[in-house]
């Protein structure tokens, strides 16, 4: 199985890792690869005394979507962005106090030299 980059590049899925490989570009400007990804997390049932969500509160659950670009400038050298659109409702704080919700927004930049 293989992976296309947006550019033409593959990146092989290795078996013994589990894991798509890094693509090799194959211009003088590099490989694209773009990436999307979504994350779930829900604790709906929890004690307000346990707190296992660190909360505080009622319940804890969470929602993300993940954009990503991967540029490979050249072989062991890529930068990443990434864009994370959240939702968290943390539920409420006891009886008769409303449930609240946060909707943080992050942008990540990071740069991989392998070697």
């Amino acid at each position: 199985m293989d992976l296309s980059s947006r550019t033409g590049e593959r990146a092989i899925y290795r078996k013994d890792r589990g894991a798509f490989g890094k693509p090799k570009p194959i211009s003088k400007w590099g490989a694209l690869e773009l990436a999307v990804r979504y994350d779930s997390a829900e604790n709906t049932s929890q004690s307000l005394n346990a707190d296992p969500c660190r909360t505080g509160t009622s319940k804890c659950q969470v929602e993300v979507i993940t954009l990503g670009a991967n540029w490979y400038v050249r072989q062991g050298l890529r930068f990443m962005l990434n864009y994370y659109f959240t939702e968290a409702a943390i539920g409420n704080t006891g009886v008769g106090t409303p449930n609240r919700t946060d909707s943080p927004s992050v942008i990540w930049f990071r740069t991989q030299l392998s070697f």
